[in-house]
């Protein structure tokens, strides 16, 4: 990053919030909304930026409109004014342009140390758009040498590799910069009781399970588990402990968001 483009920057890392960069869902069920509903209930100070806007409600996803040019960066600027996040996650993007508009961000970030997810989202939970193909060469090829955390399901993991193993796909992520991976297993149908997540790094592989619950599935699953991922490394936990905390964590969440939903 260039001197002018840092020249305003906080020099140093404070204890902030964590920082979630999400869609915004106008039916709270997931991307900004439910990111930081979930950073509330677990006492833990949030922030938060409209990467794009949605007309959809429960059910369906009807489009997506991303931003204005240059907001995401203006927006950026405004908020690190008042000091840096302590964890940074990231959902749905909406286009290339928008991704270059917070790389520079996102690469000082790394500079001073400060954990960040990225959820490498493809399409809404709820359907109905596609993330446009250019995003994923972008991904690999900016995102992927920074360093940073990944919590993609197995469909997203097939999508940026093109492998059909999620433990080679996942490898060959290691292998290309990423620090480690969250392999979110609520999309394996052959699992009817339990819902396994992995934790992936160089250094090995920890799997940990969840009870999977009951009644149709539930939207924002995948960007609550990675925020509460992110906020575990926000406190300073290792990786593989806010991994599997993060399951933890999301469960009780579940259960107080509706108390009556069966569980298997």
């Amino acid at each position: 990053m260039d001197s002018e483009t840092t020249s305003d920057l906080p020099s140093r890392l404070g204890r902030g919030p964590v920082l979630c960069l999400s869609g915004l869902d106008p039916s709270g069920s997931a991307g900004l909304l439910r990111d930081l509903w979930a950073l509330q209930r677990t006492g833990h100070r949030a922030s938060g930026l409209t990467t794009c806007l949605t007309v959809q409600n429960r059910r369906r996803c009807a489009s997506i409109v991303g931003m204005p040019p240059g907001y995401l960066s203006d927006a950026l600027a405004c908020l690190v004014e008042e000091g840096w996040p302590s964890a940074i996650k990231i959902g749905l993007v909406a286009n290339e342009a928008e991704w270059e508009d917070i790389l520079p961000w996102l690469r000082e970030a790394r500079s001073q140390h400060i954990p960040i997810v990225v959820d490498p989202i493809r399409v809404p939970s709820s359907g109905g758009w596609t993330l446009p193909p250019e995003v994923r060469a972008l991904l690999l090829e900016e995102i992927l040498p920074l360093g940073v955390f990944w919590t993609p399901n197995i469909p997203e993991l097939h999508w940026l590799t093109g492998q059909e193993d999620p433990l080679d796909a996942s490898h060959q992520l290691l292998t290309e910069g990423a620090a480690g991976l969250l392999v979110k297993g609520g999309h394996d149908e052959s699992a009817t009781v339990w819902v396994e997540d992995a934790w992936i790094e160089k250094s090995g592989e920890h799997r940990f399970r969840r009870t999977r619950l009951g009644g149709p599935p539930r939207r924002g699953t995948g960007c609550v588990l990675s925020t509460l991922f992110a906020q575990g490394l926000a406190e300073g936990r290792a990786p593989r402990v806010a991994a599997r905390d993060a399951g933890d964590r999301l469960s009780r969440l579940w259960t107080e968001l509706d108390p009556e939903i069966p569980r298997h």
